[in-house]
């Protein structure tokens, strides 16, 4: 999946990835990649993390990404991610949040 990041003083991205099965005992946990690239393409950054059977998460890129607004600072803190998982099937959304309201606007990850 992939999606657009804005990581600035005004505003940073959410991300909220489900792993789901219509399959009862649904036994496996994800193994997730987030990587996210500066506005040229040519650096880029990845966490790994893991979602249990028929779990969720619901989390800013910050707290994936400690540095994210500094490794964006050239793009106006604008830039892309992808999501690659090879063992599940996962369902994403983006959250743009503004930092000072805290309001949500929220959009579908593509791909999947």
């Amino acid at each position: 999946m992939f999606g657009r990041v804005i990581a600035n003083a005004e505003y940073e991205t959410m991300l909220s990835l489900i792993n789901l099965s219509s399959e009862e005992i649904y036994e496996s946990t994800s193994d997730t990649e987030v990587v996210v690239c500066d506005a040229s393409g040519t650096r880029r950054q990845a966490r790994r993390i893991s979602i249990p059977p028929h779990g969720s998460i619901w989390i800013s890129l910050d707290d994936i990404f400690p540095n994210l607004k500094d490794f964006l600072r050239a793009s106006n803190g604008i830039s892309s991610m992808v999501i690659i998982d090879s063992k599940v099937k996962l369902i994403g959304y983006l959250g743009v949040r503004d930092r000072q309201h805290k309001t949500i606007g929220i959009d579908h990850l593509f791909g999947g």
